[in-house]
């Protein structure tokens, strides 16, 4: 039971991550990029305020940025705080990495 128990916390413990990702893409495409045409540097609660802000902290209580998070923001070809593109990922414990990658 207690090795069933924790299966079911670790798979919980993913849909929490995917929820949370995808949170931040949506917020990424949908408001922050057509609001001012490219991708921030960093990304955080004060960029994406449209997020809940307790989104951008994993399960392991790491939050987006710091080196043991699970979740990982990878800006790509910038220019000052303007970025062409980015990769956004989640370290899972029952699946390979989820990976989003921006649309423009």
């Amino acid at each position: 039971v207690l090795r069933e128990r924790s299966n079911i916390d670790s798979i919980q413990r993913d849909l929490d991550r995917k929820t949370a990702i995808n949170a931040m893409y949506y917020s990424l495409e949908e408001v922050y990029y057509k609001t001012h045409g490219f991708y921030p540097r960093t990304t955080d609660a004060s960029v994406l305020p449209s997020m809940d802000p307790a989104l951008f902290t994993d399960p392991d209580d790491m939050k987006l940025g710091e080196s043991e998070s699970n979740y990982h923001y990878d800006p790509i070809n910038c220019d000052g705080d303007a970025c062409k593109s980015y990769t956004l990922r989640a370290d899972l414990e029952k699946e390979s990495q989820l990976t989003k990658k921006s649309l423009h």
